[in-house]
């Protein structure tokens, strides 16, 4: 009688997952450690072990990034696929760019200041062929008209920061995605056609994007259109 030897075959298989977070305008997280050799710690839950940010260190701040701190000694970065810093040569130092819009009572349009960007906007009160879009850059301005098309009501929107106390105990309560959002101060107008369409205009700095929204799907085809003229 012949003998069967069996072996367990164990097969092991290792998957690493790579989660790529991606917002307005933040594309990669990064973060370092003061010695990548020191054995691992293990952190505790507890109040007192948690680690928080402290604050950014403006001197490593780049066109596209910015560094904070950490109450461990970590430091931790943000980098950007857009620019989010401009360089003062005046004053020698990284800039956030400021792309909150204002309201000109005179014109009655949501206008953004200049603040180190390359690129200016104008969006009328009321949206329609009468009130031009307006995009500045490079000496150039670029008006967009919208061809029947008339908003009922407008509204801006501009980010808030949300870090502003310096206390650990506050600090402890903020996470990277309220510092990403201190930063990125973007300004929103908002049109508002009927109770079923919208469309809203968000300038960044290095752009205007335009969102058409619907909360319902159209009865008949809807098409929205739009005149560019270019002057300089």
């Amino acid at each position: 009688m012949k003998n069967r030897s069996s072996k367990n075959r164990i097969i092991s298989i290792a998957i690493a997952a790579a989660i790529i977070s991606t917002c307005t305008i933040p594309n990669v997280i990064a973060e370092s450690r003061n010695d990548m050799n020191e054995p691992e710690q293990t952190i505790s839950n507890s109040q007192e072990d948690e680690i928080y940010i402290t604050g950014e260190i403006a001197e490593l701040r780049s066109k596209y990034s910015k560094t904070y701190e950490q109450s461990d000694g970590g430091r931790i970065s943000v980098v950007s696929a857009a620019p989010i810093c401009f360089y003062d040569e005046e004053k020698e130092e990284w800039k956030e760019y400021d792309n909150r819009l204002n309201f000109n009572e005179e014109t009655e349009t949501f206008e953004s200041e200049e603040t180190g960007s390359d690129m200016q906007v104008s969006l009328p009160k009321n949206l329609d062929e009468q009130n031009n879009i307006e995009v500045e850059a490079d000496g150039y301005t670029v008006s967009i008209t919208p061809i029947d098309m008339s908003s009922s009501s407008s509204k801006k929107i501009n980010e808030k920061k949300k870090v502003k106390s310096s206390s650990e105990k506050s600090l402890k309560k903020c996470s990277l995605e309220d510092y990403v959002s201190d930063f990125v101060l973007d300004g929103k107008v908002e049109y508002t056609q009927n109770e079923s369409s919208k469309v809203e205009y968000i300038f960044s700095g290095s752009g205007l994007k335009e969102n058409i929204i619907l909360s319902e799907a159209p009865i008949k085809n809807q098409t929205y259109t739009f005149r560019l003229k270019q002057t300089d």
